[in-house]
C-alpha cells in the first residue's frame, strides 16, 4: 500500500486520464512505457584460478604443535606483518634447520625474509 503524505489526495485513473488531456500529449502516446537504450555490457573479467586452500591441498596435512605462549604471540605478529601465515614460516624455518630433507617434487615453499 503506498503511503500518501497528510495533504496529498490518491488519483484515480480518471484524474491522470484528464491531466493527459489538459496536457495536449496523445493520450496513447503518454501511457506507453519507453525502456532506456541498453547498452552492450562488457564480459566479466576473468577470473584468477584460486589458490588450494591448505585444508583442501593433499600436499599439507594438518598437526598441533605446542609453543611457549611468548614465542606463539611473536609468531602470530610476524605472521600479521607480513603476506605468509605461521605455517609458512615455520616450514620455513624447518627446512633451514634441515637442509637435507627433499620437497616433493612441484611443492615450494615461501622465501621469507
Amino acid at each position: 500500500m503506498v503511503s500518501l503524505r497528510p495533504n496529498q489526495k490518491k488519483r484515480n485513473l480518471a484524474d491522470i486520464d484528464q491531466l493527459v488531456a489538459q496536457s495536449g500529449v496523445d493520450a496513447e502516446i503518454a501511457t506507453q512505457v519507453v525502456a532506456p537504450p541498453v547498452e552492450p555490457v562488457a564480459p566479466p573479467p576473468e577470473k584468477k584460478p584460486k589458490k588450494l586452500a591448505k585444508s583442501k591441498d593433499p600436499q599439507y596435512h594438518k598437526t598441533m604443535l605446542y609453543f611457549p605462549k611468548e614465542l606463539f604471540f611473536m609468531l602470530k605478529g610476524e605472521a600479521a606483518k607480513s603476506d605468509y601465515d605461521m605455517s609458512d614460516i615455520v616450514t620455513r624455518l624447518l627446512m633451514k634447520h634441515y637442509p637435507d630433507i627433499e620437497l616433493p617434487e612441484g611443492m615450494e615453499i615461501p622465501e621469507i625474509d
